[in-house]
């Protein structure tokens, strides 16, 4: 192979690494929306419970489904890492490790000075807290649910 053709391929290579990239950050986003959402649902469900369903069914499908997206969130968040790397490697083969997205992505010039903050402010740990509280509300709920059915 030519290295025309090879440096032709590692640029459409990168492009589609790029893309992959950008659709799961923002399915990522998507995805934490509709969990926000379906939690509001499930919470409504459950303080305007006409006894059809059984208190423990409502906070019990809250912690799968809390769980679930949880395990969801944990895998694109590995993909977005190993996206980034792969995406760093093809910039220095193509010379634009200066100037490409992954290392432009990777030193933002907005943020944090102390550097403990700047592991903790980011969105990965705000989603992971965020699932966290969603399963911690729902146990909550399940045990209050519990208590109040024996009484």
């Amino acid at each position: 192979m030519s290295d025309k053709k090879r440096k032709e391929n590692l640029r459409t290579v990168y492009a589609s690494i790029v893309d992959y990239h950008n659709n799961l950050v923002q399915a990522r986003f998507t995805i934490v929306s509709l969990v926000l959402a379906a939690n509001g649902f499930l919470a409504v469900g459950y303080f305007q419970n006409g006894n059809d369903t059984p208190l423990t069914a409502i906070p019990i499908l809250g912690i799968i489904f809390a769980l679930i997206f949880g395990i969801v969130e944990i895998r694109t968040y590995i993909l977005i890492k190993n996206l980034g790397e792969r995406g760093k490697e093809l910039e220095q083969k193509l010379n634009i490790y200066d100037c490409g997205f992954f290392e432009l992505m990777e030193k933002q010039p907005i943020g944090p000075k102390c550097p403990i903050f700047q592991r903790i402010i980011t969105h990965s740990f705000a989603f992971g807290l965020l699932y966290f509280v969603l399963v911690v509300f729902w146990i909550y709920i399940l045990l209050l649910s519990i208590h109040y059915h024996e009484l």
